[in-house]
């Protein structure tokens, strides 16, 4: 099955210069794109080398290669537990997120984010 997405940004921040994305599908991920020279690129975060004191919506779900991005992706997902319901019958199979998480809110998270992983270099 072939990857749905309904929504994809991307912006270089201003204050981090780091790649910065938000995509939406069925729910909102956010990602940040770290250079090969970051401390952190190539580091998942199950390893015990990743800080646990970076705060995100919902925490790292992804830390590795996304797409034909050139570089370590960073990034979360909202897709957690009272962040949305399934909808499941004949009719409709989809997740309905819910109203506070939209795409400015990830923006924001992404912001942080990606403030928090330039202290790291």
């Amino acid at each position: 099955m072939a990857e749905r997405i309904w929504n994809h940004n991307e912006w270089v921040d201003p204050e981090t210069g780091y790649t910065c994305v938000t995509r939406h599908s069925d729910w909102w991920c956010g990602y940040v794109v770290l250079p090969s020279e970051h401390p952190l690129s190539g580091v998942h975060y199950d390893e015990a080398e990743w800080p646990r004191d970076i705060e995100v919506h919902g925490g790292i779900t992804l830390a590795g290669k996304l797409g034909s991005f050139d570089g370590w992706t960073v990034g979360f997902d909202c897709a957690h537990w009272g962040d949305g319901e399934w909808n499941y019958n004949e009719n409709d199979s989809g997740y309905t997120q819910a109203a506070h998480i939209d795409e400015e809110y990830v923006r924001e998270e992404i912001r942080k984010l990606a403030e928090q992983l330039k202290a790291w270099e």
